[in-house]
């Protein structure tokens, strides 16, 4: 439910509701708490307020994810990378292609 998406990626973030609250401009948590026991229904324009804030596309909480902590780690480690020179960039993306070359011998 869209209520369990929010508080996982709130506490992902290392959020607490107070800060969420605040940022959405609401005075308590008091919504929140409700939002993410899915008390109260989310309409849009609130769904696309809570994903900038929470920094992710408003159709993750709706759409099936297999690995929902997988967006977040991966756009981690590309903001990563762009300090990296090229050589490095390089020898990851090596690793990575020798990470699916070995996952395709394994089938």
């Amino acid at each position: 439910m869209i209520g369990d998406r929010i508080r996982e990626r709130r506490i992902e973030l290392g959020m607490t509701q107070d800060e969420l609250a605040k940022k959405l401009g609401y005075k308590t948590r008091s919504t929140i708490t409700r939002i993410e026991k899915n008390d109260n229904d989310v309409n849009q324009s609130t769904l696309v307020k809570i994903a900038e804030a929470l920094d992710v596309p408003p159709e993750y909480f709706i759409a099936p994810i297999e690995h929902p902590n997988r967006h977040s780690h991966i756009m981690k480690y590309i903001e990563l990378m762009k300090g990296l020179s090229d050589a490095d960039i390089d020898n990851v993306m090596q690793y990575i292609d020798f990470l699916h070359s070995k996952k395709g011998d394994k089938s």
